[in-house]
Parts: structure tokens; C-alpha cells; sequence
């Protein structure tokens, strides 16, 4: 049984606030901004001038490097190495994605998660240490076709400061009626 996301919750309730995505293309960019933008700091990677400009210029990272991921001196120089979670969100280049995760495991980064393009990249990539592998089109392609075929569910989650978010479908009838029932009971007690 593979219990590496529960060393990853661990490492994120303990309050780890950096993270480096290595890769800014759509992937990557989408990581940045959301981790940024839920406070966290995060160093942008890429080998992309353009990228890495990008990036700024948008403001979805603290801080971006251009750098040859697949040389362990440059991520080392970097001081990738010292962050605690590193996103290797390199897709289409199966050979750089590969080399990436496997310099960042053996520079000693306690949690890695690698983007794969298809299940023989993401067997590599677990076989050369990635403690997750996601797979974001297969991910997303599935969520759509429940959301499709669930049309009167809800989405709803619960999040606690320094926990996990846990989501289940709900249906909206039975969230509808006791919290309007709620909201009505409260406006006619004020009036």
C-alpha cells in the first residue's frame, strides 16, 4: 500500500509555505497562480525565457528562475534542493520530465509530484521516485464526465485551516432546503 500522500499531507499541515514548479507551461502556470494566490511562495522554473517572463510579468509566482532542469548543478545553484515540495510539471518532453524528478529526488526533495503525459511516463516517473504522479487531462476528462452525468449535484467541500479538503457530490435538494430555510428563519427574526 502506498502511503506517500499521507507523508504529503503531513508536509502541508506542517505549515510548508514554499514550493518550486519546474515547467510553466498551461500546467505548470495553472499550480503557480492557484499556490500563489492561496499565499503560499512558489518558485517558477522553466528552460523558456519566455516563460519565465511570463510568469512575472503575470505575477502568478514570487520569484522565477530559467534554468536547464535536467542539470543537477543549475537546480542545486538554484536551491531547489531546499524546498520541501517540487511540482515537476513537465508533460510533452517524457525524457526531461524524467531526468527532472529523478535530479530533484536525489538532491534530497522529501516530496515530488510529476505531471505524466501517459501511464508508461508516469510508471517512470514513480520508478525513479515521484511520491505522486498525476495525470491532469485523464483527471479532468473524468470529473467532466461525472459532472455531465450528475447534473443535479453539488460540489460541495469543507475546508479547515491547516487540514485537507475532502469534496463529495450532494445533492443540491437536500442542501437547498434547511439552508434557505435557515436564511429565511434568521431575516424574519431581525425584522
Amino acid at each position: 500500500m502506498n502511503l506517500s500522500y499521507l507523508s504529503l499531507f503531513r508536509n502541508l499541515e506542517n505549515d510548508n509555505r514554499q514550493f518550486a514548479v519546474i515547467g510553466l507551461g498551461r500546467f505548470g502556470r495553472s499550480v503557480c497562480k492557484t499556490l500563489h494566490g492561496m499565499g503560499y511562495d512558489v518558485l517558477g522554473i522553466d528552460s523558456s525565457e519566455k516563460l519565465v517572463a511570463q510568469a512575472m510579468a503575470d505575477q502568478i509566482t514570487a520569484h522565477a528562475l530559467e534554468l536547464d532542469s535536467t542539470e543537477p548543478l543549475a537546480l542545486k545553484e538554484a536551491g531547489v534542493f531546499e524546498f520541501d515540495t517540487v511540482i515537476v510539471a513537465i508533460g510533452n518532453y517524457v525524457q526531461e520530465s524524467i531526468i527532472t524528478t529523478l535530479n530533484v529526488k536525489e538532491g534530497g526533495v522529501p516530496h515530488v509530484v510529476a505531471k505524466a503525459s501517459n501511464e508508461t511516463h508516469g510508471k517512470l516517473l514513480q520508478k525513479v521516485g515521484a511520491d505522486r504522479v498525476v495525470f491532469p487531462e485523464h483527471d479532468m476528462g473524468c470529473n467532466l464526465a461525472r459532472s455531465l452525468t450528475r447534473p443535479k449535484s453539488w460540489n460541495g467541500s469543507i475546508s479547515i485551516q491547516n487540514t485537507a479538503s475532502w469534496k463529495w457530490p450532494c445533492p443540491r435538494s437536500s442542501m437547498a432546503r434547511p439552508l434557505l430555510s435557515s436564511i429565511f428563519a434568521s431575516v424574519l427574526a431581525s425584522t
